[in-house]
């Protein structure tokens, strides 16, 4: 985050943007905090669907739709957060990385107007990770 900004709430929001979501905390303990600007900023990152919503790529669908309204600071954190993520599951679980590619391919749709940077990196990572996934699972070996 701090190569693509050093705007220090957008920095704040990368350090929270999980956390309503991985912990008890609420947003509203956000917001007592670190403030409402930086709240509705967690807030966009936050996932809004439920399981009852449908199954994972409904809730997907959802969560993008609402992510798609988010600023671009939230945005910025995002496309991070996805270059963080797409490291740790393409090394380390071949069975779910098929899924978070197409998963990630469709967040970066919605992602455009983030960082440019973090753009380009988040879509040359994608595919990197696309490519590396294709070619270590082909059975011909190509």
């Amino acid at each position: 985050m701090a190569s693509a900004t050093l705007d220090s709430e957008t920095l704040a929001v990368a350090w929270l943007h999980d956390t309503v979501e991985d912990t008890r905390t609420a947003l509203q303990d956000i917001t007592i905090e670190f403030g409402e600007s930086i709240t509705d900023l967690v807030r966009s990152l936050t996932d809004v669907s439920k399981p009852s919503d449908g199954n994972r790529a409904v809730r997907r669908d959802i969560d993008r739709q609402h992510l798609a309204k988010a600023d671009p600071k939230a945005k910025t954190v995002k496309l991070a957060d996805l270059i963080d993520n797409r490291l740790d599951i393409c090394r380390h679980d071949d069975r779910f990385a098929r899924v978070y590619l197409k998963e990630m391919a469709a967040l970066l749709q919605v992602l455009r107007d983030g960082n440019s940077k973090l753009y380009e990196l988040s879509a040359l990572t994608y595919e990197r990770c696309s490519a590396e996934f294709v070619k270590e699972k082909s059975p011909l070996g190509t």
